[in-house]
C-alpha cells in the first residue's frame, strides 16, 4: 500500500502544492539508526523525481534527512505506474562497531581501519571494503605482538604479516585463525583469488574469532600477574 507525500512543485512561473503516491516512508533514521516514525517536513517534485524532507522525533537525535524517491521505468513504456520508490537517504552517519577495552588497548589503529571498512561495507562499496579489514588485521596482529608478546616493535615493523604469524604468535588457535584472516584479506587486495567459496562474511568472521583468542591470552596473562600463585 502506498503513503502520500505533500511536495512542492514549480509551474507556470508559480509554486504549488501537490500529494504524491510513495512506496513507503524511511522507517530508520540515517543519523541515529533508530527506528522511527518520521515527521514530515517539506517536500520538493521536480522531473520525476521527489525530495522529501524528514525529521527524526527522537530526542537524542532530532536531525533532519532528505529521501529521494523515483518513478521505476521500463526503456520500453517509460513509467510503470505513478508510485514514487524510496532509493535512498542523505546525510548518512555511518554505524560504528564498539570493541573492547582490551582491543582497543591493544591497537587503537585497528579499531580505526576496521570502522572505515565497516562504514565502506555499509555503503555498500564492497570492491574495496575488504582491502580496508585486511589492513586493520594487520595492525591488529602487529600491536598484538609488541604490546601483549613483548616482541621488538622496530623487527615486527619490518617483517611481513604473514612470516610474523608464523614466526611469532605460539598460541596454536590464534595463529590459524589469523593466518586464514590474512589468506581472505590478500584475496580482497589481489588481482586472483586463491579462496573463491571464501567471502567477505568469511574474513569478518575469522577477525573476530582471532580477536577472542587474542582478548583471552590478554586477559588469562594479566589476571596471572595480579594474582600470582604464591599469595594464595
Amino acid at each position: 500500500m502506498s503513503v502520500q507525500i505533500n511536495a512542492l512543485y514549480a509551474e507556470n512561473l508559480g509554486t504549488h502544492t501537490t500529494n504524491v503516491d510513495a512506496d513507503k516512508l524511511p522507517d530508520d533514521c540515517p543519523i541515529c539508526h533508530n527506528g522511527i516514525k518520521v515527521q514530515h517536513m517539506t517536500g520538493w517534485l521536480s522531473n520525476g523525481k521527489l525530495q522529501a524532507v524528514f525529521c527524526c522525533p527522537k530526542e537524542i537525535c532530532q536531525g533532519l534527512f532528505i529521501a529521494y524517491y523515483e518513478k521505476r521505468t521500463t526503456s520500453a513504456t517509460g513509467p510503470v505506474d505513478n508510485v514514487y520508490y524510496l532509493k535512498g537517504v542523505e546525510p548518512y552517519t555511518p554505524k560504528k562497531r564498539k570493541f573492547s577495552k582490551v582491543i582497543e588497548e591493544i591497537s587503537k589503529e585497528f579499531c580505526d581501519f576496521y570502522n572505515e571498512a565497516f562504514e565502506a561495507e555499509d555503503r555498500k562499496l564492497l570492491n574495496i571494503c575488504g582491502a580496508g579489514y585486511r589492513k586493520a588485521t594487520e595492525f591488529l596482529i602487529k600491536d598484538y605482538l609488541i604490546k601483549v608478546k613483548s616482541k621488538k616493535p622496530e623487527e615486527i615493523r619490518e617483517t611481513p604479516l604473514g612470516k610474523c604469524i608464523e614466526d611469532y604468535i605460539e598460541d596454536d588457535n590464534t595463529k590459524k585463525c589469523a593466518k586464514r584472516a590474512v589468506w581472505i584479506g590478500n584475496d580482497e587486495t589481489h588481482y586472483i583469488r586463491k579462496w573463491e567459496e571464501k567471502d567477505l562474511q568469511d574474513l569478518k568472521d575469522l577477525i573476530d574469532v582471532t580477536l577472542f583468542w587474542i582478548e583471552s591470552e590478554y586477559k588469562t596473562k594479566r589476571y596471572t600477574i595480579e594474582m600470582p600463585e604464591k599469595n594464595r
